[in-house]
């Protein structure tokens, strides 16, 4: 090989080199994203579908529910028990809301006013009609 042809050879090279860099540094960085991001959003639909599908088929082979007392008077104690319990909880929490109950019942007289002067102020419709009536 002639020196001419080593020199065509390398250049042939150097140019398709350079075609491919320029076209790899042409390559934005948009696409990369996006290529990148398709095959992880690829990926986590194959593992939620992969999830979904064992849950549903380990889901019903898992233990079945079984009775924790095998007499029921045990368990009819046990849960009055626990009512009992919830009960007294519940009656602690109610205690602050006693003197709501007090405020209410000093209003209950006031309902019999608000009564009676909603009468009044039909007996007062029905004094305007006549007055009105008696102007003729």
């Amino acid at each position: 090989m002639h020196l001419k042809e080593k020199q065509k050879a390398t250049s042939g090279i150097e140019d398709r080199l350079s075609s491919f860099m320029d076209e790899k540094l042409s390559d934005s960085f948009v696409d990369r994203f996006r290529r990148t991001f398709n095959r992880y959003a690829v990926a986590a639909s194959y593992l939620l579908l992969v999830g979904t599908a064992a849950f549903f088929v380990f889901r019903n082979t898992g233990n079945k529910l079984t009775d924790t007392y095998s007499d029921p008077q045990l368990a009819y104690l046990e849960a009055e028990k626990t009512l009992m319990f919830v009960s007294e909880k519940i009656n602690l929490g109610m205690q602050p809301l006693s003197n709501i109950e007090a405020m209410n019942t000093g209003t209950r007289p006031l309902k019999s006013l608000e009564k009676m002067e909603e009468n009044l102020a039909i007996f007062g419709f029905f004094t305007f009609v006549n007055q009105s009536s008696s102007i003729k």
